[in-house]
């Protein structure tokens, strides 16, 4: 369906571009560098993958770990040996973080969880993964923790995870450090949506 004058369809604009060589040419290679980092990540997560279907759990991607129900301690040995793997890439210890967040998880993973993240050893998308799941399995006894990882601004902006936990708590300890932290560049605006949805 043509449309105002002076402009063209949908259909033409198509057209124009399929007989563009320039864009055709533009088009395969980023088509051909798509495939090329799809392939790359493919073998970077092809030893975790093999590790965890030795341990009974085969899935084609780390983030079918999430979607799971949970697969019990079988796997957080794994994932903490690929966690700390210095070749093991950025954005595959982003998704094996996140895969600790069950509670079956905490007894294994919880202390060397607190201990890389104080440690800062981890790149920025490792941190947020694990902050996420300090946050998921944290107990009420690990308040203090939770607070003190809060208040460590050089940790860096993955505390923004732990904002949720300390809102639901009960303790008033929890709501003066989110406070106490309200001024926080990184944190502002999460921290003050939060308390301002909690006094509703």
């Amino acid at each position: 369906m043509a449309v105002r004058r002076g402009r063209i369809s949908a259909q033409e604009h198509l057209e124009q571009l399929a007989a563009d060589p320039e864009y055709q040419a533009m088009r395969r290679a980023k088509d051909a560098a798509h495939a090329k980092s799809v392939e790359k990540r493919a073998e970077e997560m092809r030893p975790l993958l093999d590790d965890l279907a030795a341990v009974g759990v085969a899935v084609d991607r780390p983030s079918r770990l999430l979607e799971m129900p949970d697969p019990g301690e079988r796997i957080y040995p794994v994932l903490l040996d690929h966690l700390m793997r210095p070749d093991t890439p950025s954005w595959l210890r982003e998704w094996i973080g996140r895969a600790f967040g069950r509670k079956s998880a905490r007894p294994i993973v919880w202390d060397t969880l607190v201990k890389l993240i104080k440690s800062k050893r981890l790149e920025k998308a490792a941190t947020e993964g694990v902050m996420v799941a300090i946050s998921d399995i944290a107990q009420p006894r690990d308040l203090p923790t939770l607070i003190d990882l809060l208040s460590d601004r050089s940790i860096g902006t993955s505390r923004i995870f732990l904002v949720s936990n300390l809102i639901r708590s009960k303790k008033p300890e929890a709501r003066a450090a989110l406070i106490r932290n309200q001024g926080d560049p990184e944190l502002t605006q999460e921290i003050t949506a939060r308390l301002s949805r909690s006094r509703r």
